[in-house]
C-alpha cells in the first residue's frame, strides 16, 4: 500500500519504521523546523530526522493542502503525534482517507497528552486507538483498539514508548484488513479530554493525598517536568518514590517531603541553574524549609 506518513515527536518513530518495513511511504510531513534553546539553533524532529536517515522525502508545510496530497496519489495517510489540523479537503483526499495512531481508548483522553492525563489521573490501563481521522478533536470512527496495563511506577515517557510499539503493530494490522474492518462510532457522551501540558501542570502540590502526587510526578515525567517551590529556589524532581503512612523527615533519612497519608522521598532533583544531582547531596550543601502540606 502507498501511504503517507504525518508525524513529529518519538511517539511517531516506530510507526514510521513500520510503513517503511511493509509499505511504500510516498512521503513523511513533519512540523517545520525550530529554533531551540539558549542558542535559538535549529533542530529537526525526530521524525524528520529518522527520514533524513531512510532517505524518504520529506514536507514540512505550514499547511497541508489537498492538491499536494493528491498529488503524491497515496492509498492512504497516516497520522501519529503530527499536531496539525487537517482540513475536510485533505481528509476526504486518500482512499481510505486519514487514519491516526491515538495513545488513549476513546473516546476517553481525546487531545495533545493522553497518555499524560492518564497517568496523572491514576488509570490502571490505557491503550493505543487507530481512528478514521474526522474533522474535530479525535472523534473520528474507531477501526480498532488494544488495552496496555499502566505500571505502578511507570512514567508518562516510558508509557509511550511502550504505547508507541503497540500502535505500531496495531496500525500494520489495521492496513492489512482495512477493507474488511466495519468502523464503530464514539460515544461522545463518554468524551474525555487532556489538553497539551503546560510548565504549570508540572508543580506538585504536597496538600495532596501521596498516590495523587506521585500520579502527578509520573504524569509529567520527562516533559514539562515535575517541581516544586522550595523556599524562593525552584527544585525539579527527576527521580522519587513514595512512602505511605507516616512520614519521616529526619535530615539522615534523606530529603523526605510530607503530603497527606504518607510522603514523597526524593532520590534525584535538579535546582534552577544547577546541574543534576542526588537529593541528599544536595541536601547537604544547601539550607531550605521542607515543603509541606500533609495532615
Amino acid at each position: 500500500m502507498r501511504v503517507i506518513f504525518c508525524g513529529t515527536p518519538e511517539f511517531a518513530l516506530p510507526v514510521l519504521l513500520g510503513l517503511h518495513d511493509n509499505h511504500e511511504i510516498a512521503a513523511v510531513l513533519t512540523q517545520p523546523d525550530k529554533p531551540v534553546g539558549r542558542g535559538h539553533r535549529v533542530a529537526f524532529s525526530p521524525v524528520k530526522q529518522a527520514a533524513m536517515e531512510l532517505g524518504l522525502p520529506i514536507l514540512q508545510p505550514e499547511r497541508v493542502v489537498s492538491k499536494d496530497i493528491a498529488a503524491l496519489n497515496a492509498d492512504v495517510m497516516i497520522t501519529a503525534a503530527y499536531g496539525r489540523i487537517l482540513g475536510q479537503k485533505v481528509l476526504d483526499t486518500p482512499k481510505y482517507g486519514v487514519l491516526n495512531v491515538h495513545a488513549s481508548l476513546l473516546p476517553k483522553y481525546r487531545g495533545a497528552a493522553p497518555a499524560q492525563w492518564a497517568v496523572i489521573n491514576g488509570e490502571k490501563q490505557t491503550g493505543i486507538t487507530i481512528m478514521q481521522t474526522a474533522r474535530g478533536v479525535d472523534c473520528g470512527d474507531i477501526l480498532q483498539q488494544k488495552a496496555l496495563d499502566i505500571g505502578p511506577d511507570e512514567t508518562a515517557g516510558e508509557l509511550l514508548g511502550r504505547l508507541s510499539l503497540l500502535g505500531c503493530d496495531l496500525l500494520l494490522e489495521t492496513l492489512a484488513n482495512i477493507a474488511a474492518i466495519e468502523p464503530i462510532k464514539q460515544n461522545d457522551v463518554n468524551a474525555t479530554h487532556a489538553p497539551m501540558l503546560e510548565k504549570k501542570d508540572g508543580q506538585l502540590d504536597f496538600s495532596q493525598d501521596i498516590s495523587t502526587v506521585y500520579n502527578r510526578f509520573r504524569g509529567v515525567t520527562p516533559s514539562p517536568g515535575a517541581w516544586f517551590m522550595a523556599g524562593e529556589k525552584v527544585i525539579k524532581v527527576l527521580e522519587c518514590v513514595p512512602e505511605h503512612g507516616d512520614p519521616c523527615c529526619n535530615p539522615k533519612a534523606g530529603w523526605v517531603i510530607a503530603c497527606r497519608n504518607g510522603a514523597l522521598r526524593l532520590i534525584k532533583i535538579q535546582a534552577a541553574g544547577k546541574k543534576a544531582m542526588s537529593a541528599n547531596d544536595y541536601l547537604r550543601g544547601n539550607s531550605l524549609s521542607y515543603p509541606s502540606g500533609g495532615d
